[in-house]
């Protein structure tokens, strides 16, 4: 039964111990998602408050053609890191979701082996106390076995009579 136990319990601490590592990697993305979506939350209201420059306006302010193509590149710029910020808030809340799923998993897998182990434990328990208690008996039975043996063998009575037998041979 020990040979069940030991890999049983060596299954459990490297599932603990992946537990534990994908959880500190959870709160890890949690984090750079707190920032991600901190960052796009600051953006949106800097868009809102601030009216983006049409077409329009970028022709009408621009001095000279090169002034044109400085502010197109400009908002295109800014369009980008725009879609950067999305994609990483995009990217990192699907990554904890399949951390968390992943978490939900070696937590449900930890808890499985961990009622196996309880149940062989459990299982070793009454097997051992089972053998302890007939190896109780056995030694009782043993011992109430040679006490009436010898008690017979040592009685005077029994004495007397093999003492009288012997002298009619």
């Amino acid at each position: 039964l020990i040979d069940i136990v030991d890999p049983t319990q060596k299954t459990l601490d490297a599932l603990t111990e992946l537990y534990e590592i994908q959880t500190e990697r959870l709160a890890f993305l949690r984090d750079q998602y707190g920032v991600a979506v901190k960052r796009l939350s600051t953006r949106l209201v800097a868009v809102y408050e601030s009216r983006e420059p049409s077409t329009l306006d970028v022709l009408i302010d621009a001095q000279s053609f090169s002034d044109i193509l400085d502010q197109l590149d400009y908002l295109s710029s800014i369009a980008a890191q725009d879609r950067s910020i999305v994609k990483h808030v995009t990217g990192a809340r699907d990554h904890v979701r399949v951390l968390r799923e992943r978490t939900g998993k070696t937590k449900a897998r930890v808890a499985a082996v961990t009622r196996v182990v309880k149940i062989r434990t459990e299982q070793t328990r009454a097997i051992t106390n089972q053998l302890v208690a007939r190896k109780q008996g056995l030694a009782s039975a043993r011992s109430a076995r040679t006490v009436s043996r010898w008690g017979r063998r040592r009685s005077p009575r029994s004495r007397a009579s093999a003492c009288r037998c012997a002298r009619a041979r």
